[in-house]
């Protein structure tokens, strides 16, 4: 299947929760191997400040991604890279949600390309 255990867990939830660290996933392939690119904050000390730990982990993948193959840059992996752009922080719940649209997207593209209908 296509679910994505690796950053959603056995249950979805769109809200976000404290945590010391943000941590963004992005998910894509290297050749036939599917990989994970993840993105941490700096500050892990507390459950305090997500605004500021989304940023820091959001700038680490807005300079990562104009360096890789086209195929990794989905629409939901460029709206991440648009709020690090804009300073925007759509919330926790919105950022889980593009991590999972992102991988969707990638596995709907490689399918697409692999087993055309």
């Amino acid at each position: 299947g296509v679910s994505d255990y690796t950053i959603g867990g056995h249950y979805y939830s769109e809200h976000g929760y404290p945590a010391k660290a943000v941590t963004l996933h992005l998910t894509y392939f290297a050749g036939e191997q599917l990989r994970i690119h993840r993105f941490v904050s700096d500050d892990r000390t507390d459950f305090s400040h997500p605004k500021e730990k989304f940023f820091q982990a959001v700038a680490k993948l807005a300079a990562w991604l104009p360096q890789q193959p086209t195929a990794v840059q989905t629409p939901a992996a460029k709206q991440l890279a648009a709020y690090h752009e804009q300073q925007h922080f759509p919330g926790l719940g919105v950022v889980k949600r593009l991590s999972l649209v992102h991988h969707l997207q990638t596995m709907a593209a490689y399918f697409s390309q692999h087993y055309p209908a």
